[in-house]
């Protein structure tokens, strides 16, 4: 039904793209295939165990190529959608593993390993929100599975990395600026200016140091906290500098 046609539209898709910018490796793998001898038992039972052999021994190509065939003669396998998104997860084409999660989630949502592959996907693609999700929605059918619980406590981390990166962003953009302002200043020996900058390029450090986790003993923290005492010792140097300036009168 939709299913089948969407799978249809998908591999036309796909084979569009690979048409215009193969690179040759899916076409060995797929001349592979053709030329084994599956004999009288050529089936898609078959095919999927072929496949799962050449997964074990490490040939990705192959194995996509066969989960595929099989593909074509059962649509509505939701295992071999889900065997073959994992073959592609490994050979980095997240994208096409996502449309095969989806395409087993849609045929079996019960089953907790099409979440899984979706999750994995996500991740690889920054969408760490939707891994989230997706690990979640997984769990709900294997709550206790330890490495479901490992991969989503990996996302939401992601996910509130990301977040505070971008939280982060503007007042890095600033404590740069001042910093170098700062530096300016020196060098025209306007010091007391260049003291105001520098103590705003600190204040910025301490709103940065306030947004990360303390709780977290990152490099990036220490980093930032040495940042920040040298910043204090160069900005001692400036209030110095301008104390012994000479002062002009009229």
């Amino acid at each position: 039904g939709r299913v089948v046609a969407a799978y249809h539209s998908l591999t036309g898709q796909q084979m569009g793209k690979k048409r215009r910018g193969q690179t040759g490796q899916h076409t060995h793998a797929a001349a592979a295939v053709q030329a084994a001898d599956f004999g009288p038992a050529h089936t898609a039972e078959a095919l999927k165990q072929q496949g799962n052999e050449a997964l074990a021994r490490g040939d990705l190509e192959a194995a996509a190529g066969l989960y595929t065939q099989a593909i074509e003669l059962n649509p509505e396998n939701h295992v071999l959608f889900s065997n073959r998104a994992a073959v592609l997860i490994r050979l980095k084409e997240y994208a096409r593993a996502l449309d095969d999660a989806q395409l087993c989630i849609t045929l079996k949502p019960t089953w907790p390993k099409g979440h899984c592959r979706a999750g994995a996907a996500l991740y690889a693609l920054d969408r760490y929100a939707e891994a989230e999700q997706a690990y979640t929605s997984a769990l709900q059918f294997i709550p206790d599975d330890e490495a479901v619980i490992a991969a989503l406590q990996d996302a939401k981390k992601a996910r509130e990395r990301l977040a505070l990166e971008d939280e982060m962003k503007p007042v890095v953009l600033d404590f740069a600026r001042r910093k170098q302002t700062g530096a300016q200043l020196i060098r025209q020996r306007r010091y007391n200016e260049a003291a105001e900058e520098y103590g705003g390029a600190i204040r910025a450090m301490e709103q940065l140091l306030e947004r990360l986790p303390c709780a977290e003993a990152s490099p990036l923290r220490e980093q930032v906290q040495q940042l920040q005492q040298q910043l204090i010792v160069e900005l001692g140097q400036v209030q110095a500098q301008a104390a012994a300036a000479p002062t002009t009168t009229c």
